[in-house]
């Protein structure tokens, strides 16, 4: 039985923000860490890594925020959200319900991108919600990733690819790739 102060019970949270944080991620962030305080405390176990991204861009920001994750030891598991949305409090243990750390050690959230499409007129655009669920695929001599449009509606799903908008990652995930680009 796991021990409720070990690493593998803690969550780290980990994002990457320029100067500033949309106040729908500030505003969730605050009400999922109360929510965490009165319940399982994962999140308290496990500290937070907040990474500035500089000039030196996203990626770069990603990968210095694992290394600091998988040097810390604080939590076995890692909760990317990025700063540009807004979730609800019990995201984390929705996640870590479905989680694995052998089975399913990524475990996503539904997650949606704009894609801009057209412009509206007026000076703005068009936008047209796609899910960031992605299957690998393969048309006559290319290949790639290909949105999946047709998913089941609150099922844990495998895919191909996801982004890191709202994701959950085992360590061992990070250890097996240590040392590579890691977060894209």
């Amino acid at each position: 039985m796991t021990e409720p102060d070990s690493p593998e019970t803690a969550v780290a949270v980990a994002w990457v923000a320029n100067n500033e944080v949309k106040y729908n991620f500030f505003h969730s962030m605050v009400e999922m860490l109360g929510y965490d305080v009165a319940n399982e405390g994962r999140i308290w176990r496990g500290g937070y890594v907040g990474m500035r991204m500089g000039t030196d861009g996203l990626v770069d920001a990603r990968n210095k925020a694992v290394a600091t994750f998988l040097d810390l030891k604080r939590a076995d598991w890692l909760l990317w959200l990025d700063t540009d949305m807004g979730f609800e409090p019990n995201t984390l243990d929705r996640l870590m319900d479905a989680a694995d750390p052998q089975e399913r050690p990524m475990d996503g959230a539904l997650c949606f991108t704009q894609r801009e499409t057209a412009g509206d007129d007026m000076g703005g655009w068009r936008c047209h919600a796609v899910p960031t669920i992605f299957d690998w695929t393969h048309h006559k001599d290319q290949q790639g990733f290909a949105v999946r449009w047709d998913y089941p509606a609150n099922t844990v799903t495998p895919v191909h690819g996801t982004g890191c908008a709202c994701v959950l990652v085992h360590r061992s995930v990070f250890e097996g790739v240590e040392g590579e680009v890691v977060v894209a």
